[in-house]
């Protein structure tokens, strides 16, 4: 073989072996370190189960529980946005929000970013409690009960339904996981044939 075909081929074989150790195997991961606390007292708080979804597309949805210091990571993130979530018994549920207090801010996600230094404060939660009667003062059991609040949707403001329960067999509900503040109550049966 000639010298010319023997160079040919080492320039292929040299060629191939530097295409396949530097073609990237996917764009770099990312990471989100955050912490989660008690809104009242800027506690850490242990045991939150936080969640993060992709904004858009086909994507991931994991969880992780923080630790005894509130602190929560992910990593192996693709590229991408999402949003972050944080619930734990006790507290009302709530979502990231840097900016946007309804649908929770957007973390993009840079291959290779890792995003610090999150903070997701949790409100302790509020519960009712109470009784539904009929006109003779029985109890009914199995009746609706809703707590309302007054919430804008479409730039529209309406009475809308929060937290739900249902009544035992002494009439007694509890809609338990509700933020503070004031509540319209309403209770509905359709038991019985009414």
């Amino acid at each position: 073989m000639s010298l010319a075909f023997h160079a040919l081929m080492l320039f292929a074989w040299v060629s191939l072996a530097f295409c396949q150790t530097t073609q990237p195997d996917g764009a770099p991961k990312g990471s989100i370190l955050g912490t989660v606390i008690r809104a009242d007292t800027r506690e850490p708080l242990k045991k939150a189960w936080v969640t993060i979804r992709k904004v858009e597309g086909p994507g991931m949805t994991s969880g992780v529980l923080t630790d005894a210091s509130g602190r929560f990571e992910f990593t192996e993130i693709e590229p991408g946005r999402y949003r972050l979530r944080a619930e734990r018994n006790g507290y009302v549920s709530q979502v990231y929000s840097g900016w946007s207090k309804i649908l929770g801010t957007v973390l993009s996600i840079s291959p290779g970013q890792t995003v610090r230094d999150i903070q997701i404060p949790m409100t302790t939660a509020a519960a009712l409690t109470g009784h539904v009667c009929d006109e003779d003062g029985d109890p009914v059991q199995n009746a609706q009960v809703n707590a309302m609040s007054f919430r804008y949707r479409e730039g529209r403001r309406e009475l809308l339904p929060v937290g739900f329960g249902q009544t035992n067999d002494l009439g007694e509900f509890r809609i338990f996981a509700l933020a503070p503040g004031s509540y319209y109550v309403k209770a509905t049966f359709q038991g019985w044939g009414r």
